[in-house]
């Protein structure tokens, strides 16, 4: 039986998605491509389309002021990364993604992230495991993990206990939830702690 929840939920993100991508927002996730709008004196900076887009680039960067802390992302779905990190990005968070458990678990070594959100379903080591061998490391097992998962029974809430996650989020989740999530953790860009 399909759940008409998970899917109201799903639209809701995928909506989101479309909302990004139509106004540009999706130049959020890449600072770089920010950089490429023509500025003014340019030959196309006088395109409406290009003044739109710079004013809107302008805005996000406003808001999207860095709170130094740093959420590793472990999330193989496109659509979720893109989700997730920019609202993240939005609240303050500074977002290092990773495609799967591997990649994680090496991220995690080298760049020492604040909080980890992990996707339980990921190829090549999955959620659980990549869990486990981040909380049994000596310089990574202080790391907050949140499982980020579709797996929604009870029993998957206790099994993310178990191997070490902090945290648990059922996927399909409103991306507030998962800033709501972080914060719990990290605290609020305007410093207050958890």
């Amino acid at each position: 039986m399909v759940d008409g929840k998970k899917i109201a939920t799903k639209r809701t993100q995928l909506a989101y998605v479309d909302r990004l991508r139509a106004t540009g927002c999706r130049l959020a996730t890449s600072f770089r491509s920010m950089d490429t709008i023509p500025k003014s004196g340019h030959h196309l900076a006088q395109r409406p389309d290009i003044e739109r887009t710079r004013s809107l680039v302008d805005g996000v960067r406003t808001r999207m002021t860095a709170n130094g802390k740093t959420v590793l992302l472990v999330e193989d779905n496109e659509d979720n990364r893109i989700v997730y990190s920019t609202i993240l990005r939005h609240f303050g968070y500074t977002v290092t993604e990773a495609l799967n458990g591997e990649e994680g678990i090496a991220k995690a070594r080298t760049e020492k992230p604040d909080l980890i959100l992990m996707d339980i379903s990921i190829p090549v080591i999955d959620g659980w495991e990549a869990t486990q061998v981040l909380k049994h490391d000596p310089q990574t097992r202080s790391i907050p993990i949140i499982a980020l998962t579709a797996h929604a029974l009870a029993s998957d809430r206790e099994k993310a206990m178990e191997v070490g996650c902090d945290g648990y989020l059922a996927k399909p989740c409103e991306p507030r939830a998962v800033v709501a999530e972080v914060q719990r953790f990290l605290g609020k860009i305007d410093g207050s702690t958890p």
